[in-house]
C-alpha cells in the first residue's frame, strides 16, 4: 500500500490530503534540487515538523523531527550520502502535509 501512495505522488509530484495541505506543499522549496547538498524551506509551521525520506521502493532511508518549530522552518541537509536517484520527501506539521519529490546526483570528481 505504501509503494502504490509513493508511486502515485511521483507521477503527480505531490500527494495532497485536503485544501490546507495543497497550501502546505506549495510552502515547501528545496534549494537547489537537485543536488546532495540541499536547504529546506517550509513556511506555515503549525507545531514541530517531522521530515521523512523515502525511495522509490518504499523504503525509509532518512527522518528527521523537530518540535521545538513554529511559522518558519529552515535547515540545511547533506544527502550526499543517499545513492544516485529520485526520492520523495514527506515533509509534516500537525495536520499538514506535502510530498516532494527530491533528485540527488552526484558530482564528477
Amino acid at each position: 500500500m505504501r509503494f502504490i501512495i509513493i508511486l502515485i505522488a511521483l507521477l503527480f509530484s505531490s500527494f495532497l490530503v485536503n485544501a490546507q495541505s495543497k497550501q502546505f506543499y506549495e510552502q515547501i522549496e528545496f534549494i537547489p534540487n537537485p543536488n546532495g547538498l540541499m536547504t529546506i524551506n517550509v513556511s506555515n509551521i503549525e507545531k514541530g515538523i517531522n521530515i521523512r525520506v523515502f525511495n522509490l521502493v518504499g523504503s525509509e532511508v532518512k527522518q528527521f523531527t523537530s518540535k521545538d518549530v513554529y511559522e518558519t522552518f529552515t535547515k540545511s541537509f547533506d544527502w550526499s550520502d543517499l545513492p544516485k536517484g529520485v526520492y520523495l520527501v514527506h515533509i509534516q506539521s500537525g495536520s499538514k502535509v506535502g510530498i516532494k519529490r527530491m533528485t540527488v546526483q552526484k558530482k564528477l570528481k
